[in-house]
């Protein structure tokens, strides 16, 4: 078994952090499998093909300062033996732990720009809530305040950090541009300037190989790299999947009270209400 120790100190209260610590793992395609008022457990979702290691347990332990600062340590381990397991979860202690702290500070730092009482960010960018409550009675949906994600190219969106939640009318002219990193993804696959989120790609794996580079996608689901001409389309490769699957079950996805929840039908689950995600995959 290798295993690897990171110790910080954030700057918040150990209530704040810990949420904090929650999210980050949201973030990343982890899942808590154990919380308690002195830390919490997450394991690793499976790693992308091109991961080099197997998947990572860390154990989180919060202490309070006198300061009021929170001490963190965080005992990560895999099963496994040698530098090369060892250099792999050394690396996801150190993502883990800067996720930890751009989570906290980006919750703890204030919104000057804000125009409303509600909470929306797109693409980091605050909505007024003459647009929040123009969305909300178009598609006749409450929306959460948060912070998401919006590909005006394709329709697509999500939790700002997190995987593609759903598709929805692209064009609309919502916050600013799509970041690179709204996805926080680690995987190599980049489709309208975003690199996917690991789940984005276990998606996709659903319908086919899937390589690192750098694609365009349409609302259509035409989908080819950049410069470069179309080379399929995703939705019909998901309806030929879809029909394929019918007897034993295909890809599903329900939104309600706020969030979602998603299958691939061959038992792999994920969930996401507000800013809080599950995964088993």
């Amino acid at each position: 078994m290798s295993k690897h120790q990171e110790d910080l100190v954030v700057p918040f209260p150990a209530g704040e952090v810990l949420g904090a610590c929650e999210r980050a793992a949201g973030a990343l395609g982890w899942r808590v499998t154990h919380r308690h008022a002195g830390g919490l457990t997450c394991a690793q979702g499976a790693p992308s093909p091109m991961a080099t290691g197997n998947p990572v347990t860390v154990e989180v332990t919060l202490a309070e300062t006198p300061e009021g600062a929170t001490r963190l340590q965080l005992h990560g381990r895999n099963f496994g033996f040698g530098p090369l397991q060892s250099s792999y979860v050394k690396q996801r202690m150190r993502e883990f732990a800067a996720a930890v702290e751009q989570t906290a500070a980006r919750d703890a730092r204030p919104s000057p720009t804000r125009r409303g009482s509600r909470a929306v960010l797109v693409n980091g960018v605050p909505l007024s809530d003459e647009q929040v409550g123009h969305l909300e009675s178009t598609y006749r949906t409450r929306m959460q305040d948060g912070a998401y994600w919006y590909d005006r190219h394709c329709g697509a969106w999500g939790m700002q950090g997190g995987p593609t939640l759903g598709f929805t009318q692209p064009g609309l002219d919502l916050g600013g541009p799509l970041r690179s990193d709204a996805s926080s993804g680690d995987t190599g696959v980049f489709i309208n300037g975003r690199q996917l989120h690991r789940l984005d790609v276990q998606s996709l794996q659903q319908l086919g190989p899937v390589w690192p580079g750098r694609y365009w996608l349409d609302a259509a689901g035409n989908i080819g790299f950049e410069g470069g001409v179309m080379i399929g389309n995703l939705w019909q490769l998901a309806q030929q999947r879809q029909a394929g699957n019918s007897r034993s079950g295909g890809p599903w996805s329900v939104y309600a009270g706020g969030g979602v929840v998603a299958g691939d039908g061959q038992g792999g689950l994920f969930a996401q209400f507000g800013d809080q995600t599950w995964s088993n995959w």
